[in-house]
């Protein structure tokens, strides 16, 4: 079964990553300087993105999927083959093997970070294999763009904190974000 369309997806992911923003000042002006020296080739960007969709994944919860084969459990179970399984993302991404797993830190995907490479294994917001996401790349060129964008020209802060709302996708419901002109704001490629 198909997801959630990815404009609305990438529209909430968006939407995540400046509310996570706009709670960290600090990281968001980090940001914005690596973002003006490095366009949207801003390796902190992508730092900063993986680790909002990370926290709040808006494809929650991925689609059921039948067993192959016997699937052992870390705790000794076993799920037969033929089983139907869901994994949902929202528990998976807080997993306790990940440090720190409910905060943000973007630093966790940097180049070199101890966990970047399990990360990057585990974690898989478009989902992985012949079902993933037809749009992911459009879906990350666009938040990239978009993000790189909104951080350069202006400074976000919290005016009304959104709540989860959650049925197929998690969605920031009734936030509103605070927007300031950056001064002496670059112009990024």
């Amino acid at each position: 079964s198909p997801g959630p369309s990815t404009s609305s997806s990438e529209g909430y992911s968006i939407a995540w990553t400046l509310y996570e923003l706009s709670t960290r000042p600090e990281i968001q002006d980090r940001l914005a300087a690596d973002v003006a020296a490095h366009g949207t080739d801003s390796p902190y960007l992508q730092c900063v993105i993986k680790e909002a969709m990370r926290m709040r994944p808006v494809a929650s919860v991925f689609p059921i999927r039948k067993t192959a084969v016997d699937v052992p459990t870390p705790q000794g179970y076993v799920i037969p083959a033929g089983s139907e399984v869901c994994m949902p993302a929202y528990v998976t991404f807080k997993e306790s093997w990940i440090e720190e797993a409910d905060k943000f830190i973007p630093e966790r995907w940097a180049e070199g970070a101890a966990q970047k490479k399990r990360l990057e294994e585990a974690l898989h917001p478009f989902a992985v294999g012949k079902r993933d996401c037809l749009g992911r790349r459009m879906a990350a060129s666009t938040m990239t763009v978009v993000v790189a964008h909104l951080v350069s020209k202006y400074h976000f802060a919290m005016a009304n904190e959104p709540a989860e709302d959650f049925f197929l996708t998690l969605k920031p419901e009734g936030g509103l974000l605070a927007a300031s002109h950056r001064s002496g704001r670059v112009e990024i490629n």
